[in-house]
């Protein structure tokens, strides 16, 4: 009977370390599994969020840059428009050789015009600023 005991509490004790080894060895595959799946929903959403960064970074400076090539052709326009705003003053001014109110006429009439001219490129260059400002 000893000797049954004795080997009983051996199977006992062995069972119990192949049991502990089994738990030990379920534990770690589960912590390592859990850990890459982590791991691995961590790194997609950080690929997603710098995916839609990326996108949204392109879309602005496609826009930005949109804006400053219609910025840069208004500005253009605008001085094309300036310059020929002052040689038609300037030709106005020195066809005219009548008196001070004549000049003063014709001077009043030229910059009527040229403010006609001016200030709608000039709104156009502001509208395009402030969009550009706002992006």
């Amino acid at each position: 009977t000893d000797a049954i005991s004795k080997e009983v509490s051996s199977v006992v004790n062995n069972a119990t370390k192949i049991a502990s080894a089994v738990v030990d060895n379920v534990t770690k595959t589960v912590s390592s599994v859990v850990s890459n799946v982590t791991e691995t929903v961590s790194e997609q959403i950080s690929n997603v969020t710098s995916s839609l960064t990326s996108t949204a970074a392109n879309t602005v400076a496609s826009a930005l840059n949109a804006t400053i090539l219609v910025l840069g052709s208004e500005a253009d326009e605008l001085y094309d428009v300036c310059e020929s705003i002052r040689d038609s003053v300037l030709i106005k001014m020195n066809s005219t050789k009548a008196d001070a109110y004549a000049r003063l006429d014709v001077l009043e009439g030229q910059v009527s015009s040229a403010v006609g001219k001016f200030v709608p490129l000039w709104d156009n260059i502001s509208a395009a600023v402030v969009t550009t400002s706002g992006v």
